[in-house]
């Protein structure tokens, strides 16, 4: 999932400056601009009160900010969630026994797999 446009964004509402916040991304300021208009553009409307030493987010900005930082906080975990279903810390397990011995074989391991795998 390529978020970069949203991350350039929140990026400018921290630092309150293009400047610093294309320094801080490592890209050009005329580049984060580009981004900036092109959203500004897509959105219809501003979301930053722009001045030469210090940008503040307009009504627009504040409900983009805090929306875009909740789709970056649904990234994070829906991308930690899949690690840990690769890497076998989450997922199903369905355990099947016979009726004679099963009981007792499932009791006796039971409490060692819970140990290694709490839920």
């Amino acid at each position: 999932m390529d978020t970069r446009q949203i991350e350039y964004i929140l990026k400018i509402a921290e630092e309150n400056n293009i400047t610093h916040a294309a320094a801080k991304l490592f890209i050009t300021q005329s580049a984060l601009n580009q981004q900036l208009i092109k959203l500004e553009n897509e959105i219809g409307t501003p979301l930053f009160h722009r001045s030469r030493t210090n940008w503040h987010l307009t009504e627009a900005g504040e409900i983009y900010i805090r929306n875009a930082k909740e789709i970056m906080r649904l990234k994070r975990e829906t991308y930690q969630t899949i690690h840990d279903l690769s890497d076998g810390k989450c997922g199903h397990l369905s355990v099947g026994f016979t009726a004679g011995r099963g009981i007792n074989m499932f009791t006796q391991v039971y409490a060692t797999f819970h140990r290694a795998i709490p839920m």
